[in-house]
């Protein structure tokens, strides 16, 4: 196919997908399966990369590439669209959209300060610019820095008070400040902007969750999915709702509903195996945390919820390769290594528990309990004075803590331990 042809097909395709000349954060998910014309415009791109220097002449390129980009972007495709939109600025620097759809793409795939960079460059060209601002504001927040936020979201209003974004973002700001009221203020004036808006309605859900509100969650969250049938995190957050509330049942409903729609979510799993497992279905939580874990094989997590229920089941053996493959991932993560040591002095393999203790405590040297246990794995294997002076730095660290059960444990335990 000729050079021009190419950009002929590819412009009719732009237009049978739906490609846009305006993308907003609200507008970015990932395809799982592309449409056929998808897949045809992914081959006519690669022949565009081939005739790529012979078209740079033609004055058609620009748009054509820049609504390419956002289709990448929209499909949170974040590294091609920018190296897209990369394309279409060295060939014109003063595209604003493109510098604040790049800094977009940047901020979403993690990396804020490179967005930081891209919206400074829109706003030197157009200071009036409400989405640079308010993108501005949020790659600010997500680096911690909310003063920064919090001028870029008021600059944003300043320019368009009816920004529902950065009329959230504000609400952010506030609930990172400790906030909560005044955030719920901000998200009441947003959803006066738009009632169906689905960040608003998300985070005055998981405000409500929070603070076990649960039948105004539920209303909130409720309303939200009458609007947005299929956003997976309203649905997360309404079963976390029905969670809260002990209708375990409804909430598993909803991790389902939230799962068919984004299946590769860790957390989602994740999420319905805590629920089985309250609903003391163990067998279907360890399959939960097993999918969570082939969503994210580098998911500490999910391999010690594998692990936890595998030991509530009696699959101890099984139970300890997850440990193993937790350690392997995060040698040194005392919570894992202590709930490993637990599990192998319970097969009776001390020394390899008491390394585990010694690894707990190493790394957690302020929490008695690592010692509390090292102390029962040294008796076990005979090392009765090793024990002693075990139990009695146990004990004064639960002094410290204000502990006095285990405390007292401990000096019951000394009194015994010959």
């Amino acid at each position: 196919m000729e050079a021009q042809q190419v950009l002929d097909a590819i412009s009719e395709k732009l237009e049978v997908v739906g490609a846009k000349d305006q993308v907003s954060v609200d507008d970015i998910r990932p395809v799982s399966i592309p449409t056929s014309d998808r897949r045809n415009l992914a081959e006519l791109e690669k022949e565009l990369q081939r005739a790529l220097d012979s078209l740079k002449s033609d004055s058609r390129l620009p748009d054509l590439l820049f609504r390419l980009a956002n289709l990448h972007l929209k499909e949170a495709n974040f590294g091609r669209a920018i190296v897209l939109y990369e394309v279409v600025l060295s060939i014109d620097s003063s595209r604003v959209p493109a510098w604040v759809h790049m800094g977009l793409a940047y901020l979403l795939g993690g990396e804020p300060k490179d967005a930081i960079s891209c919206f400074g460059s829109a706003l030197s060209i157009d200071p009036q610019n409400a989405d640079a601002h308010t993108y501005m504001a949020m790659a600010y927040l997500e680096l911690g820095e909310l003063e920064k936020c919090r001028e870029y979201a008021e600059k944003a209003l300043g320019v368009d008070g009816g920004c529902a974004l950065a009329l959230v973002t504000m609400a952010r700001v506030l609930k990172e400040n400790g906030n909560v009221p005044g955030a719920v203020a901000w998200l009441k004036r947003a959803l006066e902007v738009d009632r169906t808006y689905a960040r608003a309605l998300l985070m005055l859900g998981e405000i409500y969750v929070e603070q076990g509100q649960y039948d105004m969650a539920i209303q909130i969250l409720g309303r939200a999915i009458e609007s947005h049938p299929e956003h997976p995190y309203i649905l997360a957050m309404l079963g976390d709702a029905y969670a809260g509330k002990g209708d375990f049942n409804m909430a598993v409903e909803c991790y389902e509903r939230a799962l068919a729609v984004k299946s590769d979510d860790p957390q989602l799993w994740i999420k319905k195996g805590d629920t089985y497992r309250a609903l003391r279905a163990n067998e279907l939580a360890v399959q939960s945390y097993q999918k969570a874990v082939h969503a994210d094989p580098e998911l500490v997590e999910a391999w010690v919820k594998s692990a936890q229920t595998l030991v509530m089941l009696g699959e101890l053996e099984s139970a300890l390769e997850y440990y193993n493959t937790a350690m392997a991932l995060n040698p040194t993560n005392h919570e894992v290594a202590h709930l490993r040591g637990v599990l192998l002095m319970s097969l009776a393999r001390y020394e390899d528990a008491l390394a585990d203790f010694d690894t707990a405590f190493s790394q957690e040297p302020s929490n008695p309990d690592h010692l509390y246990y090292r102390a029962k794995v040294l008796e076990k294997l005979g090392r009765i004075e090793e024990a002693r002076r075990t139990l009695q730095i146990a004990r004064n660290l639960y002094r410290e803590a204000g502990n006095s059960v285990r405390a007292a444990e401990c000096s019951a335990k000394l009194r015994t331990l010959k």
